[in-house]
């Protein structure tokens, strides 16, 4: 008897570890909502995936009804950007471009353009150079970290500015999304004055994302 019991006790304890992630859906300040499982969750986040099989994560103080607001400082637990949500694949850093960038011509915006509009005037303001394109959604947790981490290093912020750049909702922007192949977010593409493209590291640290940019072509 004892030995059933103890048996038994183990195939409950088996099949509680190897439940599934719960399913749980997330409605977030900005009217959006979020179906996915919810794999882990931290502090600050809930590590998620979502119901097209991306695995992504969603800050609590994005939540409706939260009380809670990021203050811009990377919690200790904070999730790592990875390359691309659909694929675990890097490149090796592009070498580092060996001229100084230029200055930017007057009519270049040092601030982001945005939307189909934006990219528009973006190609019009800055003929013949390379445009920066950064496909993300208001719901994607690895879109804001890139943001905190990197696009709001005093650094990189230094790197861009003059440089011809637009940000995408990419829930609003199918066209682009096709034209440009992207399927996931954050999504950084550098475009050349010949058409061709290159896929920028968004987990990469603040010096190797300008390194990058840089031999991609970037403000050269």
């Amino acid at each position: 008897m004892r030995r059933e019991a103890t048996a038994a006790a183990f195939v409950l304890a088996a099949l509680f570890f190897a439940a599934p992630a719960s399913a749980a859906g997330f409605a977030l300040k900005d009217g959006t909502r979020v179906e996915g499982e919810v794999l882990s969750e931290k502090s600050t986040f809930y590590r998620i995936r979502r119901a097209d099989g991306v695995e992504d994560v969603i800050f609590k103080s994005d939540l409706a009804g939260s009380a809670a607001e990021a203050d811009g400082r990377p919690a200790e637990d904070e999730p790592a950007v990875p390359f691309s949500v659909e694929s675990a694949d890097r490149p090796e850093p592009a070498a580092a471009a060996a001229a100084a960038d230029p200055a930017p011509p007057a009519h270049v915006s040092r601030e982001w353009f945005s939307g189909a509009a934006g990219y528009r005037a973006a190609v019009s303001a800055a003929p013949g150079r390379a445009i920066a394109l950064y496909f993300s959604a208001p719901w994607c947790g690895y879109c804001k970290v890139f943001d905190r981490q990197i696009l709001n290093s005093a650094k990189v912020k230094d790197y861009l500015n003059g440089v011809p750049k637009v940000k995408l909702n990419g829930d609003k922007e199918a066209a682009l999304m096709k034209q440009f192949e992207v399927t996931g977010y954050p999504t950084f593409l550098v475009v050349r004055k010949d058409g061709d493209r290159q896929r920028i590291r968004t987990g990469s640290s603040p010096e190797e994302f300008i390194q990058d940019c840089k031999g991609a072509g970037l403000g050269t």
